[in-house]
């Protein structure tokens, strides 16, 4: 394998690590925004974040059918 493959396997990993952290740091976040006495529209705020998060999971957990 050549470096410069290395390279870019690096730097693909970077960003899926990126990627991830940032999935991850949104979920810390909402979960963190989950407090007593929140009214009904910031539940609804949480819960559409979280929705959005699990979406985003469901899509990266599809694996495309091999051609």
């Amino acid at each position: 394998m050549a470096s410069n493959d290395v390279a870019d396997f690096e730097a693909l990993l970077a960003q899926a690590d990126t990627e991830t952290n940032r999935i991850a740091q949104r979920i810390v976040d909402l979960e963190a925004s989950i407090v007593p006495g929140m009214t009904q529209a910031d539940v609804d705020r949480v819960k559409a974040g979280f929705q959005a998060e699990v979406d985003k999971l469901k899509g990266v957990g599809v694996v495309p059918p091999t051609p």
